[in-house]
């Protein structure tokens, strides 16, 4: 399943969210953004992070991984290091192929790249008075 359809299984079995509700106490449903932040979350693996940002001047900056402080936590682990790393080659996997190539749409979507300055070719549907769709 992907994201999409997991957050609407969640939504359907009015399983609650963590953090979505309105302020008149309603749950507004699972966010595919929600489902991957909740995959991706080290937390499960039993480890707690400090110091992810910090403030400089009023402005939030996110801290380097390598300055952050990454500690064995004493909660429950959800999930070990095997399973964390499918979860995560599979999101990677899934997020490097553009959407409408996964649906056959364009099918040589992502395959060509520009000589000159190495960037992906695009694939564009516009419409203009004069032409009608291009």
């Amino acid at each position: 399943m992907n994201l999409g359809h997991i957050a609407i299984w969640l939504t359907n079995n009015k399983i609650p969210t963590p953090y979505n509700i309105k302020p008149d106490g309603r749950d507004k449903g699972w966010f595919n953004v929600t489902v991957q932040r909740l995959l991706l979350s080290e937390i499960h693996l039993g480890y707690i992070t400090y110091r992810k940002t910090r403030t400089k001047r009023g402005q939030v900056e996110i801290v380097p991984e390598e300055e952050r402080i990454k500690v064995m936590g004493t909660h429950e682990k959800l999930k070990n290091q095997e399973e964390h790393d499918a979860i995560v080659e599979r999101l990677v996997k899934n997020r490097l192929m553009n959407p409408n190539s996964r649906r056959n749409i364009f099918p040589l979507s992502g395959l060509l790249y520009c000589e000159k300055c190495g960037c992906r070719m695009q694939f564009r549907v516009g419409k203009s008075k004069k032409q009608g769709q291009y």
